[in-house]
Parts: C-alpha cells; sequence; structure tokens
C-alpha cells in the first residue's frame, strides 16, 4: 500500500505540517509496512494545467500523466500508482492555496474524458483526505460558511 501526503503549506514546520505528521503516525501505528511519500509543494517549480491537451489526445498519451516536464512531472507518476492521497491546505480567505489549486488542476484533468458524465479513466482510485487548518473558531467556521465552500473541493 503507498500513501502520498501533500503539504501546501509554505511554512514548511507549522500547524498544516504538524497535522499531516499526526495522519502519518497513525497510519504507521496500525500499518507499519505502508509506504508513505511527503510531498511539499512549496520546494517544487510548477504551473497549474496549460490546457495544452496532451493528456486528451487519443493514443499513447491518452489519459497519462500530465505531459509537461516540471518539478510535479515525476510527483503526478507517483500519485497514479498511489492508493491514498492526503492534501494538507492551510485556508486563506476562504479556501485552499492557489498553489494547490493549481495542482489538483494538474492532478486530476488527465483522467477525466469529455464524455458525457466526465468519465474517469484514472489508472487506481485512490482514498483522498483533506487537511485544512485555519485560525478561526467552530463559530466563525460557521458563520463564515466555510464548510459549504470547502467542499467546493470535491476531488
Amino acid at each position: 500500500m503507498k500513501i502520498v501526503l501533500v503539504n501546501d503549506s509554505p511554512r514548511l514546520k507549522k500547524n498544516t505540517a504538524a497535522m499531516l505528521e499526526s495522519f502519518k503516525e497513525g497510519v504507521q501505528s496500525v500499518c507499519p509496512e505502508v509506504e508513505i511519500k511527503e510531498v511539499n509543494l512549496y520546494r517544487l517549480n510548477y504551473t497549474g494545467c496549460r490546457s495544452c491537451f496532451a493528456c486528451k489526445l487519443k493514443g499513447k498519451t491518452y489519459g497519462q500523466s500530465c505531459a509537461i516536464k516540471d518539478d510535479l512531472h515525476d510527483v503526478l507518476a507517483d500519485m497514479a500508482d498511489a492508493d491514498g492521497i492526503v492534501l494538507g491546505s492551510p485556508i486563506y480567505f476562504g479556501e485552499i492555496t492557489g498553489q494547490l489549486k493549481s495542482f489538483v488542476e494538474r492532478m486530476t484533468f488527465p483522467y477525466f474524458t469529455y464524455e458525457q458524465g466526465y468519465r474517469s479513466i484514472a489508472p487506481k482510485r485512490p482514498l483522498i483526505t483533506m487537511i485544512y487548518t485555519m485560525n478561526v473558531t467552530e463559530q466563525m467556521f460557521g458563520d463564515l460558511n466555510y464548510n459549504a465552500t470547502l467542499s467546493n473541493m470535491g476531488v
């Protein structure tokens, strides 16, 4: 079993990193044989989807990981083989960071067809978990309607 932990915080050792570390320790305490790969997006140089459609061309590249050869290329290849993905992000202005949005575009776009229903052709169906960190009380969370906003993530 393979899990990829993605830390999307620019603060490399703060709240989001601590939550991901706790998640990792919990998994390892019950399944020590699980392979866990950790990725920190703020240490990588990449862009969002460029809409080049190389992943949509029928043939050799159809439904394959993104064709852009930047720091995400190998990460996305690892993720295609993962059984679980954990995305950790601080919440800024009620949203995940732009960095994570760009990452999610690149992670998911190659695997959705333009057929009716946008069928997925992903090689696996990994379980995906989101870990959010934010400086709001439970009351503020409700008042700001973060539940609705963050439910749009729907990876």
